[in-house]
């Protein structure tokens, strides 16, 4: 009979825990979807220890620049790539967003559900909600959303490429909903000055 009772116990634990996580995934992405634009810094620690800091700005949907202090070069995302730019906005090379968490991510209305395999944890100060494309054929191409637990803002994503190599982002000093100017997300794609 005990072991009855702790086998209930156990369940209802898991049930109260799942619950728990479905409604921060939900209360997250609720907060994700009420901003529009979004700007501030960044740390980026690439798969070989390589540090660099820089600003960035997103506008829904699909657009994203980054930029980076004493580099010439910019990353800038639109709704099917990923752009290298110079300084004057002149694409460098452009790689294809393809199946890339980070495509769904700058969606008007993320619905995290639909479009990801979820793995929910959670410590002491933050969540982090793992993101695999549903059905995808790699497993090594994914994205790592760290939450704070008491605010839900986010702090900080790791991207990992189709070979698993990972590149983190830390942010700070984020402004939500503000206006970004359009020229921000200025590609040209004739550079005849150079």
């Amino acid at each position: 009979m005990s072991k009855l009772f702790s086998l209930l116990f156990i369940l209802i634990f898991l049930k109260f825990n799942f619950s728990f996580a479905d409604s921060l995934v939900n209360l997250s992405e609720a907060n994700w979807n009420d901003i529009d634009s979004m700007t501030g810094q960044f740390k980026q620690t690439n798969h070989d220890g390589n540090i660099q800091f820089g600003n960035f700005y997103i506008q829904k949907p699909h657009r994203s620049l980054f930029e980076y202090k004493g580099q010439e070069e910019k990353i800038l995302t639109s709704k099917f790539f990923l752009h290298i730019i110079n300084q004057k906005h002149f694409v460098i090379d452009s790689y294809p967003i393809g199946s890339n968490p980070l495509k769904y991510l700058l969606l008007e209305n993320l619905d995290l559900q639909r479009h990801f395999d979820l793995i929910f944890t959670e410590t002491t100060d933050q969540f982090l909600i793992n993101l695999s494309q549903k059905g995808g054929n790699n497993n090594l191409e994914k994205i790592i959303l760290y939450f704070n637990i008491d605010t839900l803002e986010l702090k900080k994503w790791d991207i990992f490429n189709e070979f698993g190599e990972k590149t983190s982002l830390e942010f700070t000093n984020i402004i939500k909903n503000i206006s970004i100017s359009v020229d921000k997300f200025v590609i040209h794609y004739d550079n005849i000055d150079e």
